[in-house]
């Protein structure tokens, strides 16, 4: 019997180890000069006590990390090819994260993704 050496491996990006404590109420980018590959999931957590917004931009919230949280989100798993949007879903080669601390009274956020 043959083994099969037709499989995809895991790659990785280096972590994006970024000080929390200096973010203000303005965007400051997090992820220095972006990511090197496309990422299909990604992991971000805020043990701080601030509430951050996330952008790729630098400009609009795009999306938000609650204090002393955990925030995962895997693009490609529920990825259904509706719409005419096949293939695969990931984060750009090169895109940025951007972060800054927003007031967390009496807030409700709500991200959407399309």
């Amino acid at each position: 019997m043959t083994v099969s050496t037709d499989y995809n491996s895991l790659e990785r990006e280096t972590i994006i180890n970024f000080d929390a404590s200096t973010l203000t109420g303005s965007y400051q980018k997090i992820s220095g000069s972006g990511f090197t590959n496309p990422g299909k999931a990604f992991k971000i957590y805020n043990s701080s006590s601030s509430l951050v917004a996330l952008s790729s931009n630098g400009i609009d919230d795009h999306d938000f990390v609650p204090p002393t949280s955990l925030f995962i989100f895997d693009i490609q798993t529920n990825a259904d090819g509706t719409g005419g949007r096949q293939g695969v879903w990931q984060l750009k080669k090169g895109e940025d994260i951007y972060a800054r601390t927003i007031s967390n009274t009496d807030r409700l956020l709500v991200a959407s993704y399309f």
